[in-house]
């Protein structure tokens, strides 16, 4: 990484490894456009990770590979608390499936968080540890990319407005240019990283990327629309109070096409 050639080496080590962007234009565009979460390292670069190795398709290892490869990634990344989180997450998922436990989604988020707190229980004061709980359960609420999207971002306002604001529209920038990053710009960061030469290519995609978000950031104001935010005394009750009903909803949702069908017999 450190003879990797590049202008664009910072997104690149912020992206890849979680270093942090170094104070300027570029790390306040992504601030402003509600992106930054991209560019330190979370629980998003584990599920790119999992869709790139499908996406291999290897026809060995599947299971154990995937498992040694996220394992290995949040050692690198020293296990910081989204991280660790979500390797949890996806741990209990195959523990789930495995032993035939059907553990719904909120339910999952929710251990694995505990979880950390065992591993560490002054992560208790973490921010970063109470936006990813908190991210997670409004990323699994629904399949449309653009409803988590809107729920995500109506969940943790309230605790980002201690420090920053999120303009409404950051939830369409996240629609739009998330899936990109995830899906497009990651793996070939990831490669430019191994195969230096690919930087020229890369870094063309980076460059558009940033004039897209310039121009986004032209419509974000700096004002704030709504200025409450949690109480740091009350922010677990209220990731309690989100886990709730948002597990009540996903029970409620499974049992109503059963109810439907038994509608329907009488």
């Amino acid at each position: 990484m450190s003879s990797l050639q590049s202008e664009l080496s910072d997104i690149y080590k912020a992206l890849i490894c979680g270093k942090r962007l170094p104070e300027g234009l570029i790390k306040e565009s992504f601030i402003r456009n509600g992106l930054i979460h991209l560019m330190v390292v979370s629980g998003a670069h584990l599920l790119f990770l999992e869709r790139l190795w499908k996406k291999m398709n290897l026809p060995f290892f599947q299971t154990s590979g995937i498992i040694a490869l996220l394992t290995l990634y949040a050692l690198t990344a020293n296990l910081h608390p989204p991280v660790l989180r979500a390797l949890f997450s996806f741990l209990l998922l195959k523990v789930s499936d495995s032993y035939k436990l059907f553990w719904n989604s909120p339910l999952i988020t929710h251990l694995s968080g505990i979880l950390c707190l065992i591993y560490s229980p002054s992560w208790i004061f973490s921010p970063s540890l109470h936006l990813s709980w908190l991210a997670s359960l409004a990323q699994h609420s629904s399949p449309s990319r653009l409803k988590k999207s809107l729920l995500t971002y109506i969940i943790i306002l309230p605790i980002c407005n201690r420090w920053q604001f999120l303009h409404p529209f950051t939830v369409f920038i996240n629609w739009i240019v998330a899936p990109f990053i995830g899906s497009i710009l990651f793996p070939l960061s990831l490669l430019t990283v191994l195969f230096h030469p690919l930087h020229s290519i890369t870094d063309k995609l980076w460059e558009g990327t940033l004039k897209v978000l310039s121009l986004f950031q032209m419509f974000l104001p700096h004002s704030h629309l709504i200025k409450w935010s949690i109480p740091e005394n009350g922010i677990w009750m209220y990731i309690l109070l989100v886990f709730i009903t948002l597990q009540v909803t996903s029970i409620y949702k499974k049992r109503l096409p059963v109810s439907n069908t038994y509608n329907k017999t009488l």
